[in-house]
Order: structure tokens, then sequence, then C-alpha cells
């Protein structure tokens, strides 16, 4: 990667709404556009339309229960909205904690239903993901990162390396 690509993606990282994800699912927002990158995307079957549930983050926080409004399904079909886009996002609504689907374990969550946003750098463009995002749960606070477990031995238990010598 050339010193332009590192200013370009260094560039992007910047321009995204960092700290924006909390706020939208806490309905604290006060301000649009929103500027996030599509980090992941699923074709989810509907009864009357497909539906797109998406990853978005903002370099520092990813959320996993966005989902494409179905008048805009249009830009994956048309291949305006891959994974890395960077979109503006000048209209959203929040779901009310309803049992989402994808949640096996049957927990209600919100949805960020993106309404109305447009693809600003092509994932051709950008082609990685912006940031190391820590993923927010319902809440808007960031998950619980799972513990490393420690195999820890007493002391007194420990074998005798002297012998080994």
């Amino acid at each position: 990667m050339n010193e332009r690509d590192i200013q370009a993606l260094n560039s992007w990282r910047d321009s995204l709404s960092t700290g924006a994800i909390p706020c939208i699912i806490r309905n604290c927002l006060k301000e649009t556009p929103v500027f996030l990158q599509v980090l992941d995307y699923t074709a989810v079957k509907g009864d009357k339309h497909d539906r797109y549930r998406l990853v978005i983050s903002h370099g520092k926080y990813s959320y996993t229960y966005g989902m494409l409004a179905t008048k805009l399904n249009h830009l994956v079909e048309d291949g305006q909205f891959e994974i890395f886009t960077i979109i503006k996002v000048k209209k959203f609504v929040i779901t009310f904690p309803t049992v989402v689907a994808s949640k096996a374990d049957g927990k209600k969550g919100y949805e960020i239903i993106l309404w109305d946003i447009v693809p600003l750098v092509p994932s051709s463009e950008v082609g990685e993901m912006l940031g190391n995002p820590q993923t927010v749960n319902d809440d808007g606070e960031v998950a619980d990162v799972p513990s490393i477990t420690n195999n820890f031995v007493p002391f007194d238990q420990l074998p005798n390396l002297e012998d080994d010598v």
C-alpha cells in the first residue's frame, strides 16, 4: 500500500461519524447525516420482499442489527452497496425492542433501519474495514469480550522440574 492509499484510508476513517451508533440506539443523536461503513450484509427472506440485515460501523463501534429499507434493495442488487462501502445515512428509524429473528436466545433488541442513504465511497476504493470496531449491544454499550481463561495451577501442585534435569 502506497502513501497515497494510506492517506485516503485515514481520511475516510476520519470522516466516519465516530460515536454515532450508541447515540442512535439510545435515541440521543441530534444531527444527521451520519457517515458509516458497511461491514457485512445478509439477505433475509421476507413475506413480500427480501430484506438485507447489515453490520454497520463507524470505526470505533459496530452494530449487527442494522436493516436496509426494502425500497433501497436496488442498491445491493445494482452493486452500489457492498461490504466496506462508506455510506451517508440521511434518515433512519429505530424499531422498538422486539425479538430480533436472528437472535437465537430470543432476547429483544433494537433494529436500526436505514431509510435514506447514499453510497459515497465504493468498496473497491476502501478495500478494508476502517478502524478496529468493538461490537455494541442493544443498550449502546460495548458487548462483553469473552475472558481468557487461565489454566491456573496452584504453586504447591506444580511438577518438580528439578527431577527432569
